[in-house]
């Protein structure tokens, strides 16, 4: 593991140093990301000034999901779409054979070893949407502090293995696609899963756990969950890692090379 996270810092510094170069990219991710974040902050904006909450959900609850949520789209678009997009074309050229014969975890190199520099404004930007919710009328404690910063922890682990396992099978179907089932989970938790009622609300909570990538996360900032939200959320992160490692395993067993 040590080896392999001192492998991922260099490549990443790289990456950012590279980009660091093209600062006129960089503006225009930000103003492309301000756009997009108030995209999905203005629908809810507009909705509060008719009503003074929805199902339990006030305007700065809401607007802490929405950060909670643009966080999980920075993960997606700065991290894990940009290496799992180059998944196929990898097991094409062959490079997929340098990642399994480096030390360290393959799984993790082939995931995370390259950035979108591009996108890293949203993580800033999603920062100050859930301290200006916070400010604005979210009674924060130190308590529910740590246990929204664990479930937002594990909210970033279950979106990066979404994304593994939509695109894992690529590694034996070269076009396989799935990407799509990427973004219709971070889209579903765009919104609360208790807006969805009761029937599709439990759906989504037990059966696709979508309600730990935004819902359940703001639910402990704000303190409608306790220690042991917290404890599903890593439960659901640490299942969803197991998950993972097994597709892996299983197409890397299949895998024949690029020169078989």
């Amino acid at each position: 593991m040590r080896v392999t996270l001192r492998a991922l810092l260099v490549g990443w510094r790289a990456e950012i140093a590279a980009a660091a170069e093209y600062r006129a990219d960089l503006i225009v991710g930000t103003i492309i990301s301000t756009v997009w974040l108030g995209l999905a902050v203005v629908p809810a904006v507009v909705v509060f000034q008719y009503v003074d909450a929805a199902a339990g959900w006030t305007l700065e609850r809401l607007l802490f999901l929405q950060a909670v949520w643009y966080l999980m789209d920075g993960v997606m678009w700065i991290v894990i779409q940009p290496n799992l997009w180059a998944l196929s074309e990898q097991v094409r050229t062959g490079d997929l054979d340098f990642y399994l014969l480096q030390p360290g975890s393959a799984l993790a190199r082939m995931s995370l070893t390259m950035l979108n520099p591009a996108d890293l404004p949203k993580i800033l930007l999603a920062a100050a949407l859930g301290t200006a919710a916070i400010v604005r009328g979210i009674d924060l404690t130190p308590g529910a502090a740590a246990l929204g910063f664990v479930g937002i922890l594990a909210a970033m682990v279950l979106m990066w293995a979404i994304g593994v396992l939509t695109h894992v099978k690529a590694i034996t179907a070269v076009r396989f696609e799935a990407g799509f089932a990427m973004h219709a989970a971070h889209n579903l938790a765009r919104i609360p899963v208790t807006f969805y009622g009761r029937a599709l609300s439990a759906v989504l909570t037990f059966v696709v756990p979508i309600a730990f990538l935004s819902t359940v996360p703001a639910e402990l900032v704000f303190g409608a969950r306790d220690w042991r939200g917290a404890l599903a959320a890593i439960g659901v992160a640490a299942a969803a890692v197991l998950l993972t490692n097994l597709a892996w395993r299983r197409e890397i067993g299949r895998y024949s090379g690029a020169t078989a």
